[in-house]
Formats: structure tokens, sequence, C-alpha cells
């Protein structure tokens, strides 16, 4: 349909007077149903069919890509959401990690605290023993001289009774001697015991 014919059709459709205005207020106005139709021209209906054709195939086509945003927008936020719970779950075994990292340190510091201070004590306990050793060896060596001094003397003494009668006096000398020797003995032991 040219533009000449278009117009012509118009004239007759539109009464004398009216305003163009006054059409758009009918245009709002009155319905869909209301409004005659014209019949189409052939080569328009074809073209409208094909239009209408290409308008359904057109929503059809968008019809499928809102589905597939839509589709999408779901499992980007199903990923999102699986996403975010595998970080939640992390974050929870990093935070579970991390406690028992600090409870076996705090652990490991009383275990080397106790064990420095065992340490410490088995040193100064053997320091002790040492020196007790070697107070007991020096005693040993004296009470052994004081025992080989106090025998001397018996062989001696033993040897003079047989030419001479025997002297009270020696034999409680060397009673003595050997008295003085297991009593200075005994009195080293019982100052290093305390």
């Amino acid at each position: 349909m040219t533009k000449q014919q278009f117009q012509k059709e118009l004239k007759e459709k539109i009464k004398p007077g009216t305003k163009p205005s006054d059409l758009k207020k009918l245009k709002r106005s009155k319905s869909a149903d209301d409004i005659p139709t014209t019949p189409p021209l052939p080569l328009l209906t074809d073209q409208l069919t094909q239009k209408q054709k290409e308008l359904e195939n057109l929503r059809k086509k968008l019809e499928n890509q809102t589905q597939q945003l839509n589709s999408l927008k779901t499992n980007h936020s199903n990923l999102l959401d699986t996403n975010l719970t595998f970080k939640h779950q992390a974050l929870k075994d990093w935070f579970s990690q991390y406690e028992k990292t600090q409870q076996l340190e705090s652990e490991l510091k009383e275990n080397i605290d106790y064990a420095s201070e065992e340490l410490i004590a088995q040193d100064k306990t053997i320091s002790q023993l040492r020196t007790e050793n070697f107070k007991l060896k020096l005693t040993n060596q004296s009470l052994t001289k004081d025992l080989n001094l106090a025998t001397k003397l018996a062989e001696l003494r033993k040897g003079s009774w047989e030419e001479t009668p025997p002297n009270p006096n020696s034999f409680h000398l060397a009673l003595y001697i050997l008295l003085t020797v297991v009593f200075s003995w005994w009195l080293m032991k019982s100052s290093n015991q305390n």
C-alpha cells in the first residue's frame, strides 16, 4: 500500500472536522474491538503473516534464552552457595586445627618445663650423690688407714705380749682408736644424709 492510498483510506474513514488530537483520544478510549479493521491487501497480509511468524520465533527464542538465563542464574546461585558452604567448612576445619595446634603447643611447653625441672632436680641429686660418694671414699680411705694402723698396732702388741705380759693400756688405746674411727665415720655419714 502506498502513501497516497493510505491517505485516501484515512479520509474515507475519518469524519470531516476531526482533529488529530481527537484521533489520539479515540485510540486511547476505544478498545481494539471497537476500532473497525480494514481488510489488508494481499501483499500486506503476506508480509504481516511473515512478520508475525518472525515475531513469534523471536518470542520463542526470547523465552528459551530467558529460561536458559534463569537456569544459569539458578546454577550460579547454587554454585555460590556450594562455594560458600565449602569456604565455611574450610574455615571451621582450619579453626579446629588451629585450636588443636594451640593445645599441642601448650602441652609441649608444659612438658618441656616439666622435663627441665626434672633434669635440674636430677642434676642436683646426682651432684649431691657424687659429693656424698666422694666423702664416703675419703672416709673409707681414712677408715682403711686407721684399720691398718690398728692391725699393725695389734700385731705389734701381740708380738710384745708373747715376750712381755699384756699391757692393759695398749689394748685400751687400740679400742679407743677403733671407736674414734667408727664414730667419726658415723658422724660423716649422718651429716651427708642431712
